[in-house]
């Protein structure tokens, strides 16, 4: 297809061409990055470097099935793959923090409270 015939495509068709393009540089992006981040060792079979080459060339499924196989190894493998919850100093177990846990240990604890 010349540039001329893509051209000539109803706008509901180059709209949704764009927006397909677009999705594909994204996961393009998002996948090599992943790629990057994850060890070898945490890598789902066939292996790293085969891994880059079927992101970049399988363009749109490439990149979702490493980012869902790389999810379901890592989970098979007992590596955590959620968000992580970090314990509340001094507490007995893993609980949520509230704002002001967050604040008091990011910023150190108010002098102005009395606790």
């Amino acid at each position: 297809m010349t540039l001329d015939e893509i051209l000539t495509l109803p706008t509901g068709a180059l709209v949704a061409l764009g927006i397909l393009l677009v999705l594909e540089i994204a996961l393009l992006v998002v996948g090599v990055i992943a790629w990057a981040g994850t060890p070898e060792d945490r890598m789902p079979a066939p292996g790293k470097w085969l891994w880059l080459a079927i992101i970049v060339f399988l363009q749109i499924l490439g990149p979702i099935a490493f980012l869902l196989l790389r999810r379901q190894h890592g989970r098979y493998m007992g590596v955590e793959t959620g968000p992580a919850t970090a314990p509340v100093a001094g507490a007995a177990g893993p609980t949520q923090r509230t704002a002001t846990d967050t604040a008091d240990l990011l910023y150190g604890r108010r002098e102005d409270e009395g606790r």
